[in-house]
């Protein structure tokens, strides 16, 4: 499988290919230096914070491509690849721009909505789950989700399919910074 991954990144992005070549000048602009220090480029997270990842480029579904959960100050949760999982902000994708934002509601929500996220973890993913699919979650409705049983609604009933990008234009949450 490893091996697979490698011969398509190879083949996708040769040596002079210019996502190769923006990479590398990105590596040394100020921005790119404070992102290895991910604690330094996110020093007020708290539970229940919600971080947007953006590739270099738009996803299929918007602008916004990925969605996460901060579960406390150090670690945040996700629904990636095949279940939801929790890691350390230190696995944050350094290449692409994250945005840190903070939901319009009391801190006791926002951390009943990080503890119900990590009650997901383990949970099947899928990037095309419904908003009421007890079976499967994406990213974007395991965020929804988790605030639903803290009582926020953080996007309106009327969207069937939940993307980060509803998220990003929710009026319930407000955007702390984009690094």
């Amino acid at each position: 499988r490893h091996v697979r991954r490698v011969i398509r990144f190879a083949l996708l992005y040769p040596f002079w290919h210019p996502a190769r070549w923006t990479e590398l000048w990105l590596r040394g602009t100020p921005s790119r230096r404070l992102r290895r220090s991910l604690e330094a480029s996110f020093p007020d997270i708290r539970a229940g914070d919600i971080l947007l990842i953006r590739l270099h480029w738009p996803a299929p579904w918007g602008r916004w491509a990925h969605t996460a959960i901060a579960i406390d100050a150090q670690n945040f949760c996700h629904g990636f690849a095949k279940t939801v999982t929790a890691h350390g902000l230190a696995a944050l994708p350094v290449r692409y721009a994250v945005a840190h934002l903070r939901p319009r509601c009391p801190a006791a929500t926002a951390q009943v909505a990080a503890d119900v996220a990590r009650t997901f973890v383990g949970r099947p993913v899928s990037v095309i789950a419904r908003r009421n699919d007890s079976a499967k979650v994406s990213c974007a409705t395991l965020v929804t989700q988790a605030y639903v049983h803290g009582g926020l609604e953080l996007v309106g009933p009327e969207i069937p399919r939940i993307t980060p990008d509803d998220i990003f234009a929710s009026d319930q949450v407000r955007l702390i910074r984009i690094v």
